[in-house]
């Protein structure tokens, strides 16, 4: 195992003299406002976690990820970075929290990138109760991808969605997901709007919405809901 904090290419020096690497932990701070590409070409590694520490610069750069035997990946922190994916064909479980991504067009090539996992645990962001009288706009940042990876087609049966805040993007990827995971067993939804409506609104649309899977249960968890089962 390598744990490894602030990389630099010091660090993947270190890592490339590990031939036989199988689980690395690693922190990426942006606050010195670095943009090198992280490429990690390992292919003996199993289980990875990348961590970014500090605010992001808004400078866009490359987390390379050829790892082909990998089954485990956990993703946190604030990133301002283009994952790249090689494909995962032992990818079990893919950990996403608590997590911010900037910019819409890299959510997509990274939802692209982990669609093949098994488990999807996923937290993409925290945000405060809303205070009373505030107006949030119905705009959505949620864009289908041109095409649907085969990979979620045929072998995503089990997903968590944590931190759902029953917003109009929220909605549309999950009804994005529903509509192609055919193999989709239970998607689980934690919502955390606090607010009854919304989450009524919530449950609405999915439980109405078209699913790929005949065979997919809806479990959602909510402040203002008791548990609901579809």
């Amino acid at each position: 195992m390598f744990v490894y904090r602030s990389p630099s290419l010091n660090a993947f020096k270190l890592i490339r003299g590990c031939p036989i690497l199988e689980s690395l932990s690693l922190a990426v701070s942006y606050r010195w406002g670095q943009s090198e590409d992280y490429i990690f070409n390992i292919p003996t590694l199993k289980h990875l976690k990348l961590e970014a520490t500090g605010k992001c610069v808004k400078t866009i750069n490359k987390v390379v990820l050829n790892v082909p035997n990998l089954e485990d990946l956990f993703i946190s922190g604030e990133w301002c970075s283009l994952f790249v994916m090689e494909d995962f064909p032992t990818l079990v479980s893919v950990k996403i929290s608590p997590f911010v991504l900037w910019l819409e067009h890299l959510w997509v090539e990274l939802l692209k990138g982990i669609s093949g996992a098994k488990l999807i645990s996923f937290m993409p962001y925290f945000q405060k109760a809303k205070p009373e009288n505030y107006e949030e706009s119905e705009e959505s940042h949620w864009i289908d991808p041109k095409s649907v990876p085969t990979c979620m087609l045929m072998n995503l049966k089990t997903m968590k969605f944590e931190k759902c805040m029953a917003r109009k993007d929220d909605i549309q990827f999950l009804e994005y997901m529903l509509r192609n995971a055919k193999v989709l067993k239970t998607l689980t939804i934690m919502c955390e709007s606090g607010v009854m409506e919304e989450e009524f609104r919530l449950c609405a649309k999915l439980l109405n919405c078209s699913k790929a899977s005949k065979y997919c249960e809806i479990h959602f968890v909510a402040k203002s809901l008791d548990s609901a089962t579809s």
